[in-house]
């Protein structure tokens, strides 16, 4: 897989060093406010019914998982383009790179999206 030194045009090389230092503090704040974590038990996407359709929320206990499964992801790194946070075996989160070069409409979102994190986590 081809690293960010690989990239020669200047412009592409500055937006992968900007994403992947914002991933990087993404992953700090997680080690520093654990309950930015997967809710315990929970999967990221539900496995389909028998018959090949999306679950739905059965009873109390299953809204709930619901509304907590939307709550983690609200404050979860982008989960679509160029960089993921995934959570490993160990439980430690883990960047993983789906391509080889970033946009810089994708570098800019997830600033928006590091910004509100680091600004949520100071008010608590």
């Amino acid at each position: 897989m081809a690293e960010p030194a690989d990239i020669k045009d200047p412009t592409f090389r500055e937006a992968i060093a900007a994403a992947t230092k914002m991933v990087d503090t993404f992953i700090e704040l997680v080690g520093v406010r654990p309950e930015l974590l997967p809710p315990s038990g929970m999967q990221e996407v539900q496995p389909l019914n028998p018959d090949g359709q999306p679950r739905v929320a059965e009873g109390v206990a299953g809204l709930s998982r619901q509304e907590a499964m939307r709550k983690w992801r609200s404050n979860w790194w982008p989960g679509t383009g160029t960089i993921s946070v995934v959570v490993q075996d160990d439980g430690a989160p883990k960047a993983m790179w789906a391509k080889d070069r970033v946009s810089l409409s994708e570098t800019l979102s997830y600033f928006e999206f590091l910004v509100q994190q680091l600004a949520n986590a100071q008010r608590t």
